[in-house]
């Protein structure tokens, strides 16, 4: 088996200065050879064309491969593409039940706050009137109050007047009562003398 040969590849430690790559072609060969001085500057620039080359055929190489995986991948996005989009229609029809929903909130809300007002409303017209009937209220009392000690002071008055009256009548009446005693005395003696005297003129006749 022969020995595998190795060849070690030099590297320069400063690279040519612009005069001498700008030189022509014709100005770099020797002229008993006709191999360029600068054969390595150019082994280089071959050496790269190669590494282009071989870098393009690997490419190419996996095109294929990778025209199958980008398909592949194509139709894992198309079925990733048709599952997000059942996904947002069925987000879309959430959405459009929870706006129904929401919808549906607002309009009670709505009628609870005209509800609320009619009943702050009529609690209003209510405190109103409720405050006038007190207001009523306390002017009857008062009238009430005073009609109560006027009438107080009348039933007083009368109680006073028929006080007055009765002291007056009784004293009145246990005066004619005493006269009308008198006078029945004095008649009933009359009448015992008269009687008395037509016995004696019935005796004498």
């Amino acid at each position: 088996m022969p020995k595998e040969e190795h060849f070690e590849r030099y590297t320069p430690q400063f690279p040519l200065s612009n005069d001498i790559t700008d030189m022509s072609e014709q100005d770099t060969l020797c002229k008993f050879c006709g191999v360029s001085y600068l054969i390595h500057n150019e082994i280089k620039t071959l050496e790269a064309k190669c590494q282009k080359l071989e870098t393009e055929l690997a490419y190419h190489t996996g095109k294929k491969s990778r025209e199958t995986n980008l398909k592949q991948t194509s139709q894992n996005e198309q079925t990733r593409i048709s599952d997000l989009e059942s996904i947002n229609a069925i987000n879309t029809h959430k959405l459009n039940e929870m706006s129904r929903k929401l919808q549906l909130l607002q309009d009670q809300l709505e009628e609870s706050e005209n509800a609320h007002k009619k009943t702050k409303s009529s609690i209003s017209k209510y405190s109103s009137s409720l405050r006038v009937t007190h207001k009523q209220i306390q002017n009857i009392r008062k009238e009430y109050l005073l009609l109560q000690d006027s009438y107080s002071k009348d039933i007083q008055n009368w109680k006073t007047y028929l006080q007055t009256t009765e002291n007056t009548l009784q004293k009145e009446l246990q005066t004619t009562m005493t006269k009308f005693t008198k006078q029945t005395n004095d008649q009933q003696t009359e009448t015992e003398q008269y009687k008395q005297q037509l016995k004696y003129e019935g005796k004498h006749l």
